[in-house]
């Protein structure tokens, strides 16, 4: 039995117990940046608990200086066994809400090269 571990910007997120999070690893075509894929995750459900509401802080409200922005991909790293395994980003993709409470999380996790594409955007290379 494996151990997976996810720390978003340092914080360890809390997980359900029963939750599979499969993890996908792919190269392509290095000299189309808009075409490299990397390792990723198909979307998964994470908890809202305490600790996973402090990281996703006031997600609703962009406005707030200091709040969780959804538009942006954290820094996240996975462990597996308490090793490091992956490094990466991690994107909110919507919270499922019950009586105006946040219960779960929807979340993605994204390999480092698909940032080429954010870090390089309308530049091209010779």
């Amino acid at each position: 039995m494996y151990s997976l571990k996810l720390y978003i910007e340092g914080v360890e997120v809390e997980m359900f117990k029963e939750e599979n999070v499969m993890l996908t690893s792919k190269i392509q075509d290095v000299k189309d940046i808009s075409k490299v894929f990397t390792d990723y995750s198909p979307s998964f459900t994470i908890p809202a608990s305490s600790v996973n509401n402090n990281i996703f802080t006031h997600w609703y409200n962009v406005d707030l200086v200091g709040g969780f922005d959804a538009r942006a991909k954290k820094d996240a790293t996975l462990e597996i066994n308490h090793l490091p395994f992956k490094t990466g980003k991690v994107r909110l993709n919507k919270v499922n809400i019950e009586n105006g409470v946040a219960v779960s999380y929807n979340i993605q996790f994204f390999g480092l090269l698909s940032s080429l594409v954010d870090t390089f955007k309308d530049d091209y290379l010779s």
